[in-house]
């Protein structure tokens, strides 16, 4: 057979793959004493109701009254309407023919690639979660890189054309929060120009009161983006794989084809996990996902602090569980890394690992336990550089 040509664009291995094997090396010499702030995987347990609903509905699969066999292509109605419920407390209106469940962001990034034209355009600003470029690059569509300021701001080319665009907020890995006014020149600027807007709300949850957590907050915005959800970081499904995207009535022609796509991608998402997402948007699962957030969000805060006490430039805001700092004068990214592995037992992500073209920046993840996060602040203020 013929292989993908598109696959020798990218990098030898995914980011994360890479980081894995370095940090094998580095247990050689720390042991259990090696503290992974690379990789963005939650580490508290799953709620206490969702574990319990999702056992209620497992128990229910044992009867034949109960039992289900295929889900419904694009979601069970009972996990919609709980979406949709969450959406109006924020004064944002959907239906259930807008919103698609499936298992989480990368498949769903490569199923949106899949509805473009091929050598589609879109716009990336940088650094960005590399799954969402490295999807395009596969499809055999083009990235165009926008990179960001010092302190994390891209603003939209306005007059140059694109196809679609792709923005992260709170962004993966820089942390940093669109603004209304600013998330507002994008839809301006997709509307321009007739792109669709690819709007990945990963970490909304992390959004303090008072801020954007929805794009269709933004006047026009239905019409021109579509919104991917995921309930990974805000309710620790990484493991269990959980999401959904809303594509709006408004967009009729993409909203058919992501509706033709649901039937054809593959066979939908688990009764049993539906029902655990279901749980999450119940009054005990929203109590429990502000906790969570606010734990990781803490945990930033020590990371950050002990950075800021070294010295360092941190670009990332409070509203993210990753810490984004530029690295000490004379380090590339790679190399600081290196650093800190060998000399403080820490893994961390160099920033080229999401497109960030300089190698000047390092992604610190928060999802670790407290006492590792702390440890790990104690070693970089110890640390000789």
């Amino acid at each position: 057979m013929k292989f993908n040509d598109n696959f020798g664009r990218l990098p030898p291995s995914y980011v994360f793959a890479g980081l894995a094997v370095k940090k094998n090396l580095a247990r050689k010499k720390w042991g259990d004493e090696l503290i992974d702030l690379g990789i963005g995987d939650v580490k508290l347990p799953l709620f206490g109701c969702v574990a319990e609903e999702m056992k209620k509905a497992a128990d229910e699969l044992t009867n034949v009254d109960g039992f289900k066999g295929y889900p419904p292509a694009s979601g069970y109605d009972f996990l919609k309407d709980a979406i949709i419920s969450d959406y109006e407390k924020i004064g944002v209106k959907l239906c259930r023919d807008e919103i698609f469940v499936h298992d989480g962001a990368k498949g769903e990034l490569f199923a949106l690639n899949s509805l473009m034209g091929r050598n589609g355009k879109i716009l990336f600003p940088v650094p960005c979660y590399p799954a969402a470029l490295e999807s395009a690059i596969i499809y055999g569509n083009e990235p165009i890189l926008l990179p960001a300021d010092e302190n994390g701001s891209v603003l939209p080319p306005f007059g140059k054309s694109c196809d679609a665009v792709y923005l992260c907020s709170p962004s993966n890995p820089s942390g940093k929060t669109l603004s209304e006014y600013e998330l507002g020149l994008w839809v301006d600027y997709a509307s321009s120009v007739g792109a669709t807007l690819f709007f990945d709300g990963a970490y909304s949850d992390y959004v303090s009161s008072g801020g954007i957590k929805s794009v269709y907050l933004v006047s026009g915005a239905k019409k021109c983006a579509v919104a991917i959800r995921f309930f990974s970081k805000g309710y620790g499904f990484t493991g269990i794989r959980l999401g959904f995207t809303v594509a709006p009535q408004e967009q009729r022609e993409l909203n058919d084809l992501r509706k033709r796509l649901s039937g054809s991608l593959d066979n939908g998402v688990s009764y049993v996990t539906q029902r655990g997402g279901a749980a999450c948007f119940s009054t005990e699962g929203q109590a429990e996902m502000l906790e969570r957030t606010k734990y990781y969000k803490t945990n930033a805060e020590i990371l950050r602090n002990a950075l800021k006490e070294r010295g360092l430039k941190i670009v990332s805001g409070s509203d993210s569980p990753y810490v984004y700092a530029k690295c000490p004068d004379g380090f590339t990214d790679e190399g600081f890394c290196a650093l800190l592995s060998d000399k403080a037992g820490v893994i961390a992500t160099p920033g080229s690992g999401f497109y960030e073209q300089n190698g000047d920046y390092f992604r610190l993840s928060a999802f670790p336990s407290r006492e590792e996060v702390s440890k790990a602040a104690e070693r970089f203020i110890a640390l000789r550089l």
